[in-house]
């Protein structure tokens, strides 16, 4: 197997839904800053469906079998790399200098940035209740009841506030939590990038040149 063909395996494994977003970009159906809110806004209307249904599990007592669980964690764990692998491939290109793939307005990237750092909580909570169902023993102390005590847990992890009030136990629990302390500081480090991307350069102001430049940026 040849290191492309591997390449593309990978990334099906860890995130289809970005390896369905590349396809649909080089066919020309993502184009747009309109058309790249939609996509993202499919996975986000899915995300809080889920979160609305544990919630309501809890609540009715529908008693949901845990692979529904499951195959939502695989889901949100998918779309935590597209996100990540997105924004992170962005910040390269534009240091490298490349023509993006779609041009952004600078109020649009920050906005999309802002955007997937709020998904990715909520996203990194589904991830929490499939280790909680994945889990033999006690995953969290205590117990992660829905969806909400999962991304209330998920929102204190990825901003490093760490009350200690919601403890993850087995190993796979560990792995999530690490994992999404990395992603939060990730995510800083993008924003923060993208904040000063958007300040006027020296040579510009020395040309008496005001604003800001703008901003051409690939897509999640």
């Amino acid at each position: 197997m040849d290191r492309t063909r591997l390449k593309r395996w990978v990334g099906w494994a860890l995130s289809p839904s970005r390896m369905a977003a590349k396809a649909r970009i080089d066919r020309g159906e993502i184009g747009s800053a309109r058309q790249l809110r939609q996509w993202n806004f499919a996975f986000q209307a899915i995300t809080a469906e889920i979160c609305c249904i544990s919630i309501a599990d809890r609540l009715l007592g529908w008693h949901l079998p845990s692979l529904l669980y499951v195959a939502a964690g695989v889901y949100a764990f998918g779309r935590v790399n597209e996100l990540v692998v997105a924004f992170f491939r962005d910040a390269l290109d534009r240091l490298e200098g490349k023509e993006p793939r779609i041009r952004l307005e600078k109020s649009e990237r920050i906005t999309l940035l802002g955007i997937g750092y709020v998904e990715i909580i909520a996203q990194f909570g589904l991830i929490h209740l499939a280790g909680q169902a994945l889990s033999t023993d006690c995953a969290y102390k205590p117990p992660l009841r829905d969806a909400f005590d999962a991304v209330y847990f998920s929102a204190v992890t990825i901003t490093t506030t760490g009350f200690g009030d919601i403890a993850p136990l087995d190993p796979l629990p560990r792995l999530a939590t690490m994992y999404e302390a990395v992603i939060g500081i990730v995510f800083l480090a993008l924003a923060l990038g993208s904040y000063l991307s958007f300040t006027v350069k020296p040579e510009a102001a020395s040309d008496g040149k005001t604003g800001v430049e703008t901003c051409e940026a690939s897509p999640p």
